[in-house]
């Protein structure tokens, strides 16, 4: 307790300090990307340097505020005292895309505290995501957060996302394959870019064999021709109403479930935590 009573102090020294840095100086800079129709997805790396009139002056940069639009999205980041380093990405989409990335360094002469962000806490999926392509979710208090998932049966890194002001992020591309061992990890920052330990958690991806729920596990529907009666009512040689079989379901008032395709079962892919 008296821990994170010390922690939360630290955090709003830093907080009432950062607002307020005597003799800071700023730099903006704006990158701007688009893909044409269908066109593949793409990243790109961008650099900012201290400019060398800061540098003179004995200054370095402190922090930095980034601010997102359209469908660009970052895949890491880092921040030193000389250069900022940033990997923006913009995902396929059919009728193209585009995005910005504005970027606010801010350089002093004397670095001021900053305390580090705690790890986050509460990692999971959330429920109602596709397992294929999840969203996580996490608990924490950082301004930034980044979040990264690992094939560990492939041996190699699947996703990578800074995320702004958000406590969870979906996917927004490609899809997981079944049968692999995942393990994802997120860690948090504030403006200073000073990130947190990472937070790690694991699942795997499995199909699981169900009843389907379209038609309660009987391989049927209604015949929505006929709305199961078996029966349509036509128009006879002389004006009159006739009822005759329905030639969609034969007669039967059924038809087979599409989504099961009769077998009255689905395989639906799971995500079981590790």
């Amino acid at each position: 307790m008296r821990t994170l009573i010390r922690f939360l102090l630290l955090v709003t020294v830093c907080a009432f300090l950062l607002p307020a840095v005597a003799g800071a100086e700023t730099l903006t800079q704006s990158f701007d990307h688009k893909l044409g129709m269908n066109q593949a997805a793409q990243s790109w790396e961008h650099r900012i340097d201290l400019p060398d009139a800061m540098a003179q002056k004995g200054m370095s940069f402190f922090r930095r505020a980034l601010t997102l639009s359209g469908k660009l999205v970052i895949e890491r980041e880092e921040l030193t005292p000389t250069y900022y380093y940033v990997r923006v990405h913009l995902p396929k989409a059919f009728l193209g895309s585009k995005g910005s990335l504005n970027v606010r360094l801010e350089a002093v002469e004397n670095m001021p505290p900053c305390a580090p962000v705690a790890r986050p806490t509460g990692l999971a999926l959330a429920k109602n995501s596709d397992p294929t392509a999840p969203t996580f979710t996490w608990n924490g208090l950082g301004k930034y957060a980044a979040v990264s998932l690992y094939d560990v049966t492939a041996n190699r890194n699947v996703f990578e996302r800074i995320v702004l002001d958000a406590r969870s992020y979906g996917m927004d591309e490609g899809r997981l394959p079944i049968g692999h061992h995942y393990r994802w990890a997120v860690c948090e920052s504030d403006e200073c870019a000073r990130y947190s330990p990472e937070a790690q958690a694991g699942f795997r991806l499995e199909l699981r064999t169900e009843r389907c729920w379209t038609c309660n596990g009987y391989g049927w529907v209604r015949c929505n021709t006929c709305n199961g009666t078996g029966i349509v009512v036509v128009q006879g040689q002389n004006g009159q109403p006739v009822q005759t079989m329905c030639s969609w379901c034969h007669g039967t008032g059924r038809q087979t479930c599409t989504f099961c395709n009769g077998t009255g079962r689905i395989e639906r892919p799971i995500a079981i935590p590790e």
